[in-house]
């Protein structure tokens, strides 16, 4: 008897089989096998047949592509992209409006059109481009007769390439005197300190005008620092004797003119006095007066001495905080043993910052 075959479906004869056995609808056994077959073909995707046979396949050898007949068109299962009949893609209409060719904005015309009101007119586009005209309420752009618009020798000022200032060449060039003038800026001499100053501001400040003595400062946060200037003092020669065991103040001094601190520099030259093979000692005091307070000592003592010994002594030092109108001052004392003559002194104040 004949056998179904499992995947068509169809009976088909087998040797044993007599005529009986066989189906008497031969031709929808083969129906069957029509409709279950794949038709493969291929050529070039010129070549293709007219689509209209369902389940067809097509390899078109100079593509690479396989393509499938769905009976009204070959479509390609693998072009997963945007194809004509995409709702995406701009219609006729909107690829005319895309390229300004004409119509206007309408709800079936959405896009900038020549026509729209929006876009420049020719007019304003030459005024964009500068090419002629003057700005106007029909070309209310700048052209290139606008006087706002710098001409060529103002723009061959603005770039510094020839010519000198002159009222029809406004502008800075480089034969210009001022872009080569290196004065140093202008600091104002002052009498007194300003009263609202600001941070880096420079002055000079006249100390002492007998003297002409200027401090060049600088503000530097809540003071004023001092970047040059002659320091305040004086040397005197004096004819001062110190007896043995005792004590000279206020030699010579100086005033402190303003509040702050202070490089105190003083110096002493004499002749200590004693007996044959004795040792005199003299001190000088760096003294603030009233109220007396010692700020440093110069201390000298001779050797074995005949009848008289020259001494001269000097000393450096800082003082912070010194108060406007105090008197730093030298004071001597002579030890046991003999006497001190001073002949000459010294003492100067050279200011490091003012805090007034």
């Amino acid at each position: 008897m004949p056998r179904n075959l499992s995947r068509l479906g169809v009976s088909v004869p087998i040797g044993s089989d007599s005529p009986p056995d066989i189906p008497a609808d031969h031709a929808a056994a083969w129906d069957k096998v029509d409709q279950a077959a794949v038709l493969f073909t291929h050529g070039t995707f010129a070549a293709r047949p007219a689509a209209g046979t369902p389940g067809r396949l097509y390899w078109a050898s100079d593509r690479l592509d396989l393509y499938y007949d769905n009976g009204a068109a070959w479509v390609d299962p693998s072009d997963r992209y945007v194809v004509q009949g995409d709702s995406r893609i701009p219609s006729q209409d909107e690829n005319d409006a895309l390229q300004g060719t004409s119509g206007a904005p309408t709800g079936a015309n959405r896009f900038v059109t020549n026509a729209d009101a929006r876009l420049p007119t020719q007019n304003e586009n030459n005024a964009l481009a500068g090419t002629n005209g003057s700005p106007s309420a029909s070309n209310p752009f700048v052209t290139s007769t606008d006087p706002r618009v710098p001409t060529q020798n103002e723009n061959n000022a603005l770039a510094g390439t020839a010519g000198s200032p002159s009222n029809s060449n406004r502008y800075v060039t480089d034969s210009d005197a001022r872009m080569t003038d290196r004065r140093a800026p202008d600091v104002p001499q002052l009498t007194a300190l300003p009263g609202s100053p600001s941070e880096g501001d420079e002055i000079d400040l006249v100390v002492n005008s007998g003297q002409s003595i200027v401090w060049r400062l600088r503000r530097r946060g809540s003071s004023w620092e001092c970047r040059g200037g002659a320091p305040v003092g004086s040397d005197q020669a004096v004819t001062v004797l110190i007896p043995e065991s005792s004590t000279h103040h206020n030699i010579n001094w100086v005033t402190v003119p303003l509040s702050g601190d202070y490089m105190i520099d003083a110096f002493v030259y004499g002749v200590a006095h004693g007996n044959t093979g004795s040792r005199v000692q003299v001190q000088t005091n760096v003294e603030v007066v009233s109220p007396l307070s010692n700020l440093g000592v110069l201390a000298y003592e001779s050797g074995a001495i005949s009848l008289a010994s020259r001494f001269v002594g000097g000393r450096r030092l800082r003082a912070n905080g010194m108060v406007a109108g105090r008197n730093i001052a030298l004071g001597v004392s002579v030890g046991a043993g003999g006497s001190g003559e001073l002949t000459q002194t010294g003492i100067w104040l050279t200011p490091i910052r003012i805090t007034a």
